[in-house]
């Protein structure tokens, strides 16, 4: 197994042991550095931890308990153990055995009133958790495995090919319910003898098969009125459930450590509007707090993995980074109000959505619009800087790291979508573009607009629908007064690409703007670019292409190896001459844990010497 799969499993509690320990550590000390109100005494709440020893010892890890004045961490933390579900009993009973080191560092902090330890090992019910956290607010709340899975027969899948690197799911949409669930495929190939074998056994397995189905929405229900009472809420869980988010909560980050998806959501993103806020004023821009308020949800929509990876040291080119992609894509948008875009900065993106030896990082976005009855996926790079144009034209061609990175991407694109490819790379590559794809659409609030999408998405990965492509780049100048400009340049492959300039006006616009007309957008700066607008391509004429410049590219390579390039000998365009992506390794594995202990009785716990 090259990385771990979702789990489906009916009890999983106990199996994971403390997968998320160095998550809920970092999220400890990130939530007691954005919001200061914490630091003299981070509440956690912690539901059905196992392993509650290891938990308390890594928080500790973080505590400052001699710094009153530290502004990265906490200096006083006050835990709470609290289990809903049967299947616990006898979990707290370790913590009659910590180790003398760590009984000391709680009685210290006992000693100055800055650590509690509070443990209720008996099972409560959701309501007497929601009630009692009602009562006393958590910082940060961290729910273990939440979802009970249940065995369901759903109507067969259709035939997939599937990969040994990343699961296959099917998205079905739920007329009734509005809500697309998500069905993990493993009815054909290696598994279809056992299929076939069952329906003897079982005849209502002919037209349907039985699948683990994690029950979301009455956990949701709980957790949505857990999340009203803690500053940041974070569900660990191994089934990998796909929450867009929970009551007024949204994603602020998603992980994955070993076993477990590590979510978390905030309500309260004024940390990170003061952020965006500061980098606009730096570029001369000054936005009114609603607008603040909407940017940052549309930046919390567009990344699949949230937008904590922005706080935490000096992270001010990220945070341009990340206001140059959120305009780009408000542009887009604005461009195709019905359009679809989702942002590429994941790790199984940076993995699998590279390909060809043109780039070793892939392109920023995507952006998906219908046109005439076909689906045009546009790859785009998005640059944020004023004082340098991100390419170079020489003899009509463009080059540059920003084209290498589009071609990087177009040319993964083209192996999923061209019929001519053998590559075993394609199917992995499809189930992360279906991911990404998805991952946005659930975080649309439009019920019309997922429905409408969710029946592109499904022709899209069916063949039923022409899919063409086409590469951008978008150079976004916060600071500048230079001309707005749109031009279409050749790459060596000849495949085009159109680069759009964004000036400060324009940036205006579309940060203030509810819908900006295409005419008005830009108007094309003189250039040594055509004016002409962008045709897309058709995936195999893509990758035929990007196949041969890249072969092109790894000759000259092996060509040119141990020899000093002469003035006139041809550059090779930044690029790397790894074609096959990086295989994500095995993070390894956990056993499972038998604990027969009895359960201690509900206590708040002091450590004497």
């Amino acid at each position: 197994m090259i990385a771990h799969l979702p789990m489906f499993k009916e009890a999983p509690r106990g199996v994971l042991e403390p997968d998320g320990i160095k998550s809920v550590n970092a999220l400890a000390q990130l939530v007691a550095y954005l919001r200061p109100f914490a630091r003299p005494g981070l509440q956690v709440l912690l539901v059905n931890a196992p392993r509650p020893s290891r938990f308390i010892e890594s928080i500790l890890d973080a505590l400052d308990l001699d710094n009153a004045a530290s502004e990265e961490t906490f200096w006083g933390v006050h835990f709470r153990f609290r289990y809903t579900s049967e299947d616990t009993r006898g979990w707290t009973s370790e913590l009659e055995e910590m180790d003398d080191i760590l009984k000391d560092r709680i009685r210290k902090g006992q000693e100055k009133g800055l650590i509690t330890l509070s443990v209720h090992a008996d099972a409560k019910k959701w309501p007497d958790i929601i009630a009692e956290a009602s009562d006393l607010p958590a910082h940060l709340t961290v729910v273990f495995d939440p979802f009970e899975v249940r065995t369901a027969l759903v109507s067969r899948a259709a035939l997939h090919d599937l990969s040994p690197w990343m699961p296959t799911c099917e998205y079905r949409y739920n007329k009734l319910k509005k809500q697309i669930m998500v069905v993990p495929v493993s009815e054909e190939y290696i598994f279809a003898t056992y299929f076939a074998a069952a329906t003897f056994v079982h005849g209502e397995l002919r037209a349907s098969t039985a699948t683990h189905q994690p029950q979301v929405p009455v956990i949701k229900a709980w957790l949505d009125k857990l999340a009203a009472t803690s500053t940041w809420t974070v569900v660990a869980d191994p089934h990998r459930v796909m929450l867009p988010r929970i009551g007024d909560s949204e994603v602020i980050d998603r992980r994955t450590e070993r076993a477990r998806q590590i979510t978390t959501f905030g309500a309260d993103l004024s940390p990170f509007v003061r952020r965006l806020d500061d980098q606009l004023r730096k570029t001369h821009f000054v936005a009114e707090p609603s607008t603040l308020e909407q940017l940052i949800r549309d930046l919390v929509a567009m990344e699949p993995n949230g937008i904590l990876g922005l706080v935490g040291g000096d992270k001010t080119k990220h945070i341009k980074g990340a206001l140059g992609k959120l305009i780009a894509m408000r542009w887009y948008r604005r461009l195709d109000p019905s359009g679809l875009a989702v942002s590429l900065d994941t790790l199984n993106a940076r993995r699998w959505l590279s390909a060809g030896g043109h780039s070793n990082v892939q392109a920023d976005l995507l952006g998906l619009r219908d046109e005439a009855g076909e689906l045009v996926i546009d790859v785009i790079e998005v640059k944020a800087h004023d004082e340098a144009v991100p390419y170079t034209v020489q003899d009509g061609i463009v080059k540059g790291h920003a084209v290498d990175q589009v071609l990087s991407t177009l040319h993964a694109l083209a192996e999923v979508f061209c019929s001519n490819s053998k590559s075993p790379l394609a199917k992995p590559r499809r189930e992360v573009l279906r991911e990404h794809l998805y991952t946005a659409l659930l975080r649309d609030l439009d019920p019309v607009h997922i429905e409408r999408w969710h029946g592109l998405l499904q022709d899209l990965f069916n063949g039923n629908v022409k899919v063409k492509l086409a590469g951008r780049i978008v150079h976004v100048q916060l600071a500048s007064v230079a001309n707005s400009g749109r031009q279409v340049f050749q790459t060596g492959s000849g495949i085009p690409i159109q680069v759009d300039t964004l000036a400060a006006t324009d940036v205006d616009l579309v940060l203030t703007a509810t819908r900006v007309v295409r005419s008005e957008i830009l108007e094309s700066a003189a250039d040594s670019g055509s004016m002409e607008p962008l045709t897309p391509i058709e995936p195999v004429k893509a990758f035929l292409a990007l196949t041969r410049l890249s072969a092109e590219r790894i000759s000259y390579g092996e060509a040119t190896l141990g020899a000093p390039l002469k003035e006139s000998d041809p550059q090779p365009s930044e690029a790397s001459h790894d074609i096959q992506p990086r295989i994500p390794r095995d993070t390894g594995s956990n056993s499972p844990r038998v604990d027969g202990s009895e359960s201690t009785s509900s206590r708040n716990l002091q450590f004497k010497s």
